[in-house]
């Protein structure tokens, strides 16, 4: 990173230089800086920032997709269990709203488990620690708030198919019959994909309320919000990529919400939160509704497991 620096000042181009140990978005990010004549160690520092923000994306991603390949699997065998008649309608919505339980609650603890190790707190999680109980609350509220989406999924599984021509027709009817129930499957299997992107709110969730019930006196601490650069992300997360705020004015959780409420892509979100004693040169961001964690404080407290 610090190679490049040197060369707007001299006049010479960065076009033909290839990143081989950063990832694209940070040398993207670094070298659109400089060839801006911005100032290079402030322009190095921030590329350093987004390495770091970058390797805490990856090491998300890497807990969530196994969880996320959960729900998204569970229930699609839930659904091809409805049409086969396995099971019952309400048997779907019953299983269903478990698997998004189970995923949503094991992506919440991920996000405490790593909160907890980053301020390095010996805190127990386990489901009979007072905590533990608070996460696994947390997680039953997420789900209630899908369980209504369920039932709209049940009723496209459950629509009748659109009709396919007579036992006469010809064998170009019967390729489009097929090329439309693939395309309802296709489109199935992106809802259940948007199910399993649940698992983002609930890491998210779990690292915040964790890191402030860390830090203790949460009037005290920051929370930075940092995008992804290396998609495409909107406007409303690029507005706010860097920004800090306090848990009173954070404008949400990434992924949680709507498309649109705290990203236009719903929960595929692509930011994540960074807790923090001083914002340094960081700009405090435009206030949003804010938000709370009742009693994950003292359950934390009561949770800390410092040995003999």
């Amino acid at each position: 990173m610090d190679s490049p620096r040197r060369y707007p000042r001299k006049g010479r181009s960065l076009e033909d230089w290839t990143p081989r140990d950063l990832a694209p978005s940070v040398w993207t990010l670094l070298t659109a800086d400089l060839t801006a004549g911005a100032d290079p160690e402030g322009a190095v520092t921030k590329a350093r920032s987004a390495v770091a923000a970058h390797e805490r994306q990856e090491k998300r991603d890497t807990k969530l997709a196994p969880i996320e390949h959960r729900i998204t699997t569970g229930l699609g065998a839930l659904a091809n269990k409805v049409r086969n008649g396995a099971i019952t309608h309400p048997e779907f919505k019953d299983r269903g709203t478990d698997v998004l339980r189970t995923g949503i609650h094991e992506g919440m603890k991920a996000g405490a488990e790593q909160a907890a190790e980053e301020e390095d707190v010996p805190v127990d999680l386990t489901a009979d620690s007072r905590y533990g109980e608070w996460i696994f609350g947390e997680a039953d509220a997420l789900t209630n708030g899908q369980q209504r989406y369920l039932v709209g999924v049940l009723e496209d599984i459950t629509a009748e198919e659109p009709e396919m021509g007579d036992e006469g027709g010809d064998e170009g009817d019967e390729e489009e019959g097929d090329d439309e129930e693939e395309s309802e499957g296709d489109s199935l299997d992106a809802r259940f994909a948007l199910y399993g992107a649940q698992a983002v709110a609930a890491f998210e969730t779990g690292y915040l309320a964790t890191s402030i019930a860390a830090g203790g006196d949460d009037s005290q601490q920051y929370v930075i919000r940092h995008t992804d650069m290396s998609g495409d992300p909107c406007s409303l997360c690029l507005d706010r990529d860097g920004k800090a705020y306090t848990t009173d004015t954070l404008p949400g959780i990434p992924g949680a919400g709507g498309f649109g409420a705290t990203c236009m892509g719903g929960p595929r979100c692509r930011c994540h939160l960074e807790v923090v004693d001083d914002i340094g040169d960081a700009e405090m961001g435009v206030p949003g509704d804010g938000v709370d964690f009742p009693g994950a404080a003292e359950a934390f407290a009561a949770s800390l497991d410092f040995g003999e």
